[in-house]
């Protein structure tokens, strides 16, 4: 029991640390100047965002690589680090997230419900659209938000539990702060649980 409460203790810990984190420190502003209707914003096509700056330290660095994380937007590749992931101790909800490789003031966070499947055994193919990804920049509302309706995917493409090693995929619909839609796709990541 003591142990069960040390991990929900950790992960809560975590969890507080990550929103208190990302919503203190400098930050740029990332302005996207549409009308659109907020009820209509499911309705909506994705479009490219004017302006998001591109990264070159990313180009080619789109591939599987153990503590990294990448996804493209359009032909922009945004890439970074996962500097930590947690798992609630029924191995069946986590969350990973970290800097992105050209700002350490933005990065990702990826909250992901695995419908019921546990990371307990070797997994291959679990899907899941029960996920939330948010592009943050620090002191400012998230770049991107996805929301559950907009039907965005998390694959685990291959767990390994010897080793702790998840790898998989994730694209899908997020949200500007101004509503547009983007669509954020080629989502890579490959994080090693304890």
């Amino acid at each position: 029991m003591y142990k069960r409460s040390k991990a929900y203790s950790v992960f809560l810990i975590t969890t507080v640390l990550v929103v208190f984190v990302s919503g203190s420190g400098c930050f740029k502003e990332y302005s996207y100047e549409k009308s659109i209707k907020k009820d209509s914003i499911i309705n909506e096509d994705p479009i490219p965002p004017p302006g998001f700056p591109s990264c070159a330290s990313c180009i080619g660095k789109d591939s599987f690589l153990l503590g990294k994380w990448s996804f493209k937007i359009d032909s922009i590749v945004v890439c970074g680090n996962i500097t930590n992931g947690v798992i609630n101790p029924e191995r069946t909800l986590f969350t990973f997230f970290g800097p992105s490789a050209c700002s350490e003031d933005t990065g990702i966070i990826m909250t992901v419900s695995l419908n019921g499947a546990a990371l307990n055994a070797d997994q291959t193919g679990l899907r899941t659209e029960r996920s939330i990804f948010q592009y943050y920049h620090r002191g400012a509302p998230d770049v991107f938000l996805s929301r559950p309706v907009n039907g965005f995917t998390f694959t685990v493409n291959q767990y390994t539990h010897q080793s702790g090693i998840a790898s998989g995929t994730f694209s899908g619909k997020a949200a500007s702060p101004g509503g547009d839609i983007v669509e954020i796709h080629d989502g890579k990541y490959k994080i090693q649980f304890q």
